[in-house]
């Protein structure tokens, strides 16, 4: 009779099977979860880590404030400079259709000028200029911007855009300090994998975010092994919303 061997494909494949198993053997005896969050580029996944920091973790260092202070106001400017933006793409007039040629229209296509030309990023020590602020509530309140917003799915607009531009002069005073509510509505696109650790009761979890752009995807497939349960996350209110990479 013949012998059988296995080959040296097989024989890798069951090292590894075998390294998986006793990894598992041993996050079972630490109480340990890994929970793997996925989802599409802005549905809301690194606001549910959020939420489990903040009902489950420490609270937010005084360095993790500030860059959350610079995220709130890049998000606040972001969102004003997009609606200008597709103001012309979507070629909305500004303003009263009954009344085009008015002193308000020529205000508000003047700080939308000063709008476009303001700073993308604010770190610490810098302000929104008080120009600026006015220039945003201007904008907001007028009757073309919220035309152009109420079409906000036929373009890319992050959906804490109007909690910030109602906020604007809270958020760009001078001695603001971002609150929990402004913190989980911060957009900053996650571009690397990151582990965050909770314990819950007598568990361990062991949380992976990840990027959810087309180009981010091809970092999951290693995080799949081990994984006691994967959250997909998805936004309802996105279900006609354009994608970032369209």
């Amino acid at each position: 009779m013949g012998i059988c061997s296995s080959s040296p494909e097989e024989n890798q494949s069951k090292v590894i099977e075998d390294q998986l198993a006793e990894e598992r053997r041993r996050l079972e005896k630490l109480n340990v979860i890994k929970l793997l969050l996925l989802g599409t580029g802005e549905s809301g996944k690194s606001t549910v880590l959020k939420q489990f920091r903040l009902l489950h973790g420490e609270a937010w260092a005084p360095s993790e404030i500030s860059a959350f202070r610079s995220a709130v106001l890049s998000n606040l400017l972001g969102g004003a400079k997009t609606l200008v933006e597709a103001m012309d793409e979507l070629q909305i007039e500004w303003g009263s259709q009954r009344a085009k040629i008015t002193a308000l229209q020529y205000k508000t296509l003047s700080v939308s000028n000063l709008i476009m030309s303001a700073p993308n990023t604010y770190g610490e020590g810098n302000f929104v200029s008080s120009d600026v602020l006015e220039a945003i509530q201007i904008i907001w309140k007028d009757e073309g911007i919220q035309l152009c917003f109420s079409r906000s799915n036929e373009y890319q607009l992050m959906d804490s855009c109007r909690y910030y531009m109602e906020e604007a002069p809270r958020l760009c005073h001078p001695t603001y300090i971002p609150q929990n509510q402004d913190i989980l509505r911060t957009r900053v696109m996650t571009t690397t994998i990151t582990e965050n650790n909770f314990k819950i009761g007598s568990k361990n979890f062991r949380i992976f975010d990840v990027g959810g752009q087309r180009s981010e995807r091809k970092k999951w497939a290693p995080y799949f092994d081990d994984c006691s349960a994967i959250i997909f996350v998805s936004a309802i209110s996105a279900f006609d919303q354009t994608c970032f990479e369209d």
